[in-house]
């Protein structure tokens, strides 16, 4: 395996823990938020304030959202270096390209198969 690639995949598992510190952390900063403006908004709300409000909650579900898909797609390639699965396309099972492994280390598809997937969501 590419010496870059090795790399990467360290960083990529000491991220891991750090990940829910970063979840933690940003939840905390987004409730406080979210209560500053309920405290303030209490008997005078606007719709411009339940926009807000909205517009808050949604970005709050976006971040959690993503924080835990890295996570939860960090967790995976782990999974797949311990079964010696890494690196290989989990849907047609070629390597997958060194250049796209340090560039996204926990990439469980080659750019074939992903782009593949994606069209098949739309």
């Amino acid at each position: 395996m590419d010496n870059a690639v090795v790399l990467n995949l360290e960083q990529m598992i000491l991220r891991v823990p750090h990940l829910e510190i970063e979840k933690r952390t940003m939840l905390e900063n987004k409730k406080k938020e979210l209560q500053n403006l309920l405290s303030t908004s209490v008997g005078h709300c606007e719709s411009g304030d339940i926009a807000e409000n909205e517009r808050l909650l949604n970005d709050i579900k976006t971040s959690i959202n993503l924080l835990e898909n890295e996570h939860s797609q960090a967790l995976n390639a782990i999974s797949r270096i311990n079964v010696n699965d890494y690196g290989y396309c989990e849907y047609c099972g070629v390597d997958i390209a060194l250049k796209r492994l340090n560039y996204l280390p926990f990439a469980p598809h080659c750019v074939d198969c992903q782009d593949y997937l994606e069209r098949k969501r739309v």
